[in-house]
Parts: C-alpha cells; structure tokens; sequence
C-alpha cells in the first residue's frame, strides 16, 4: 500500500521486519560474513530472548580490522551495548529526527515486550522516498 503523507506513517511502515541478528557468542567473523552476504551495513546483537544487547556495523568491523583486531573474538567484544530503539508504532518522523540528530544508521525496532520486530535505516526512507515521488 502506497503510503504518501508521511506525517501519518509510523516506523512500522518504513521499518524492514525480521532483521536479521546475532548472539553476543557469535564470532566477529561470523558477524563479518553476514554482512557481506546480506549486503546490510548494520547487525543487532539480541539475547536469547530477542532482546538487543548491542550492535555491531559494518564500519565497527573494519575499524576493528584495521587495529589487528582477531577474527574469533566475540562480537561481545566490539558491539556497542548502548543502543537507541524505536517502537514499532512511533511517528516516523520522531525516529527521523532522533536518527538524523544523533547521526545514527539506523534503530532498531522494538515491540511492547521489548523484543526486535525490525530495523529502521537510511535506506528505508530512501526506499520510502523513491517509490512515493517522482523525482
């Protein structure tokens, strides 16, 4: 459903549902791998409930990489455990603000339990973008 006034859309609408994540025991190289074939920049590390406990991006893993950082190291390791979320039903335009503010990839996205429903990134408001205008 084509959806054009984005002061009514909610993250939900843009966000990519079942992202795909990582425990914090997977190994960096694992985390490297899924990147790569996913062709995602951004990986949500969630406990064994769903939970996010970090994230790790494909720009960690290079910085990483480029220190001499080992591959079997967990992604405990480098995640960065202070995550920012949005819920499913925010305003889209709250998370586009809070993402463009705090100079943030992307959110991932939480439902009432707490657990991962989603990611939002930059490339879902472009997605957004091209097939709701004609530019």
């Amino acid at each position: 459903m084509t959806m054009n006034n984005p002061d009514t859309l909610t993250v939900s609408d843009l966000m990519t549902p079942g992202p795909i994540t990582v425990s914090p025991s997977a190994q960096v190289d694992e985390a490297r791998s899924l990147l790569s074939e996913r062709r995602i920049r951004h990986l949500p590390v969630t406990d064994a409930d769903g939970r996010v406990v970090g994230l790790i991006t494909k720009r960690d893993l290079e910085g990483f990489s480029a220190r001499g950082g080992e591959a079997t190291k967990s992604v405990a390791f480098i995640m960065v455990k202070d995550v920012d979320t949005a819920g499913a039903g925010d305003p889209i335009g709250a998370a586009a603000r809070h993402m463009f503010q705090t100079k943030r990839g992307c959110l991932p996205v939480l439902d009432n339990d707490k657990k991962i429903v989603g990611i939002l990134t930059e490339a879902d408001f472009l997605r957004w973008f091209v097939r709701n205008t004609s530019v």
